[in-house]
């Protein structure tokens, strides 16, 4: 296991929301965030809540872009 998955692996105990993982065909680290929205709220409300939760998935990424970066480099 290479030390992205590893570093993708601990992040998941910790992740305000969502999860992380490695792409096996590109080894690429994703990130997935999922929203369940009740089919007959206001659209206003499914956007507010859509919003929000684009900005906690927004606020995980930031948090962990500098380490996926540097465990990526090749050099």
């Amino acid at each position: 296991m290479g030390s992205l998955q590893r570093a993708a692996n601990s992040w998941n105990l910790v992740a305000l929301a969502g999860c992380y993982g490695i792409c096996e065909e590109t080894s690429q680290l994703f990130y997935r965030h999922t929203a369940a929205v009740e089919t007959d709220d206001a659209v206003e409300t499914v956007a507010r809540d859509a919003f929000r939760g684009l900005c906690v998935a927004m606020d995980e990424m930031a948090r962990r872009l500098p380490e996926a970066i540097l465990l990526s480099d090749p050099s």
